[in-house]
């Protein structure tokens, strides 16, 4: 069992391969940090006891792994948000689904299943209802409840009592791709390996789909090399540390600044406008988001601008540029919260910014030996954790 009550964490213990400039960014146990810098360094502490906890995932994956090579299928349930990030993902295995109807789901499946808390009574029926027709269920999230039989298999986020929903999310997410990366791992010393998909923004992607498409296993390469427990789920919490370390080092000042206009602009009557496209669970977050912005579901580009619109914009990989144009006719800016396009122009130029979200085209966080593309997704994390230092530079 791990506390929920945590001792701090020093930064330094995820600071494998880090800059000197990285290193000396972290603050001291006690250090006043403003609230945007509190609101990272919360993030860092989950990625650090996740990181000492990370044997904590050996068990869920072994079953997993085992259910799968005799022929069980994986699925995913439980919170939507944590379900679309999941599935059907860049750098992510194919083998995951969606479970979109429990009657589906037959003896020898796994469904991992994300909650926020004491599964609530429909999660509960449906976990039951698993159970009784053979299916092994697995739990995420952040506090387990008491049945003894349930905290056996529930793979605690490991965020502090009392966290904000989007603190909840990234502990589950970060769980839900370390637990997946020593999937992997289980079932490639077991002598399979799953077939991970490769970014649609990369050159030859869907090709490479073709090539397995319908497929859980590779049937003859790549070949992902057998590795120790352990050695995946770790090299990707601390890929996530080291971005989020470069997040809080080259991006916080301009957060804290663009926070503090979103509060100026919510007091003025004329709050920014929020959107997102290309990710999988921004805008479920950004429509669940309180008075301090306007957020707008469907198109980016459907709606008029005004002249004095601010558009902050959650996207994936370059600025899109027919909103970019349409911003550009109505004499709006936007704050553009991506990663750019290498060959990407100065968009403060005109009048814009950008809050690069600081993971590789390709949106894979950790080279695994044998196998031909990166793995395991950092995009969510970035977005989370840049979202919550905007809400805390502004304020309640």
């Amino acid at each position: 069992m791990y506390p929920r009550v945590f001792r701090w964490l020093a930064p330094a213990a995820l600071l494998v391969g880090a800059s000197a400039g990285l290193a000396a960014a972290a603050p001291e146990p006690g250090a006043r940090l403003s609230p945007a810098d509190q609101s990272v360094e919360a993030a860092l502490q989950v990625l650090a006891h996740q990181r000492v906890a990370i044997p904590r995932l050996f068990g869920p994956a072994q079953a997993t792994a085992q259910a799968m090579l005799h022929g069980g299928r994986f699925y995913l349930a439980g919170d939507r948000t944590w379900v679309a990030e999941g599935c059907n993902r860049a750098s992510g295995t194919l083998a995951a689904s969606p479970l979109t109807d429990a009657a589906a789901a037959r003896p020898g499946d796994v469904v991992w299943l994300g909650v926020f808390g004491p599964p609530e009574a429909a999660t509960a029926a449906l976990a039951d209802r698993l159970e009784r027709q053979r299916c092994a269920v697995i739990y995420f999230g952040p506090t387990a409840p008491p049945a003894a039989k349930t905290a056996a298999r529930w793979v605690d986020d490991l965020t502090p009592a009392g966290a904000d929903r989007e603190l909840a999310l990234l502990g589950n997410i970060v769980s839900l791709w370390a637990a997946t990366g020593e999937l992997a791992s289980a079932t490639a010393r077991a002598g399979r390996t799953l077939v991970f998909l490769q970014s649609h923004v990369i050159w030859g992607s869907l090709a490479r789909e073709a090539l397995y498409r319908d497929s859980v296993w590779h049937a003859d390469y790549p070949v992902l090399a057998p590795v120790p427990a352990g050695t995946l789920a770790r090299a990707y919490v601390e890929a996530l540390a080291q971005l989020v370390l470069r997040l809080r080092a080259r991006e916080l000042p301009q957060i804290q600044e663009i926070g503090l206009e979103l509060a100026a602009r919510r007091q003025a009557g004329h709050p920014a406008v929020f959107l997102a496209d290309g990710g999988h669970i921004m805008s479920a977050v950004l429509a669940a988001g309180g008075s301090l912005y306007r957020y707008e579901a469907g198109p980016v580009g459907a709606r008029p601008r005004q002249a004095d619109d601010l558009v902050v914009f959650f996207g994936y990989v370059g600025v899109p540029l027919d909103l970019w144009h349409g911003l550009r006719v109505a004499g709006a800016h936007a704050v553009w919260v991506v990663t750019p396009l290498p060959e990407a122009i100065d968009y403060r130029a005109f009048g814009d910014r950008v809050v690069d979200q600081g993971w590789r085209i390709g949106d894979g966080a950790i080279a695994a030996a044998g196998y031909d593309i990166r793995l395991l997704p950092p995009s969510a994390v970035a977005e989370l954790v840049i979202y919550r230092a905007l809400l805390a530079a502004a304020g309640p």
